[in-house]
C-alpha cells in the first residue's frame, strides 16, 4: 500500500513546519450499497501562515489568508471517487493551534467508489492546490446485497522496489547513525499530533470478516500514529534493512513498531446485516 511510503510522510510533517497533522478518512457503508464518505484534514496554524506568505511572493497584493477549506475544489474531488459520489457539506473548524476541515459525500453504490490510500493524493492547498500524481492503485470495492449483505475491500500493493545492495547497505548504516537521541527529540516536535486514521463502517452487524483490526461494526484499514512510532527508534532504524524485501515481510516488519496499525491483506471480505 502508498501508506508505508514512512520517510515521505515524516519528511511531509517537516515541511509542514511546527505544526500538528491529523488526516481521517471514513467510509460508512448501508446495506443496500450506498453510503457517505467522512473526511478531515487538520493542519497546525504554523503551516496556515507559510502558505499566506507564499501566496503573496508572486507579487500581486493581496488580503487573503489561506484557508485550507476550498468548497470548489472539494466539489472537484467528488467526481475523482466516483462517478456517483457528490459533495454534500463541509465547514471550516478550528482546534487549538489547528485549523480545517470536514466535509461529507454521499454516494450511491460503493462499487464506483475508488479511494487514494495516500492522503497526500486528496491533501488541498486551496488556491494553490496541485494534483499529484496517483500510481493507479486506489482502494477499491465490490458489494452484493443480500441477507447478509457482502463487502469486499481491495488493499493493491506497492511493490518494493530492488535496489543495490551495496548502496543499501551504506544508506542502512548512514540511517542508524543518524537515530541519535537529539535528532529524534527534533523530529518529535514536527509529528506531534501527526496521524492517518482511514477506516471503514457498516451500518449494521458484522456477521463475519477476514480483516484484522475489527470492533463492533467499525473496520480500522490504518492508523499511523507517528508520535508513537518515534517510541521505537531502533525499529524505524530497522527499515532501511526491507528496502528490498519483499512487502509481505515488510508487512510482518511493521506490525512490530508501536504506533502503526493497518490492514494486512490485499482483499478483506466483510458480511453484515
Amino acid at each position: 500500500m502508498k501508506i508505508f511510503k514512512l520517510s515521505l510522510l515524516l519528511m511531509i510533517a517537516a515541511i509542514f513546519c511546527t505544526g500538528c497533522i491529523e488526516y481521517k478518512l471514513t467510509v460508512k457503508v448501508k446495506s443496500d450499497g450506498s453510503g457517505t464518505i467522512h473526511e478531515k484534514v487538520m493542519l497546525g496554524e504554523a503551516f496556515t501562515e507559510m502558505m499566506t506568505s507564499l501566496m503573496a511572493l508572486g507579487g500581486e497584493e493581496t488580503n487573503e489568508e489561506f484557508s485550507m477549506y476550498d468548497e470548489e475544489q472539494l466539489i472537484a474531488d467528488a467526481s475523482k471517487m466516483g462517478k456517483s459520489v457528490k459533495f454534500i457539506k463541509g465547514e471550516k473548524i478550528s482546534e487549538k493551534t489547528r485549523e480545517g476541515y470536514l466535509a461529507i459525500y454521499s454516494f450511491n453504490d460503493i462499487n464506483d467508489l475508488k479511494l487514494e490510500q495516500d492522503p497526500s493524493d486528496v491533501m488541498p492547498m486551496g488556491d494553490m492546490n496541485v494534483e499529484s500524481e496517483s500510481d493507479g492503485n486506489p482502494m477499491t470495492f465490490n458489494f452484493k446485497k443480500g441477507n447478509p449483505s457482502e463487502l469486499t475491500v481491495f488493499l493493491p500493493d506497492e511493490e518494493v522496489g530492488k535496489g543495490d545492495q551495496n548502496e543499501y547497505e551504506t544508506s542502512s548504516e548512514y540511517e542508524n547513525e543518524e537515530f541519535n537521541e537529539e535528532a529524534l527529540e527534533e523530529l518529535r516536535k514536527y509529528v506531534k499530533d501527526f496521524r492517518i486514521i482511514i477506516k471503514l463502517e457498516v451500518d449494521g452487524n458484522i456477521v463475519g470478516t477476514n480483516a484484522t483490526h475489527v470492533k463492533e461494526n467499525l473496520i480500522t484499514l490504518v492508523d499511523m500514529n507517528f508520535d508513537k512510532m518515534l517510541d521505537s527508534p531502533e525499529k524505524l532504524a530497522e527499515l532501511e534493512k526491507y528496502k528490498n524485501a519483499e512487502m509481505s515481510d515488510l508487512k510482518e516488519f511493521l506490525k512490530e513498531i508501536p504506533g502503526i496499525k493497518f490492514e494486512l491483506k490485499e482483499k478483506i471480505e466483510i458480511n453484515f446485516n
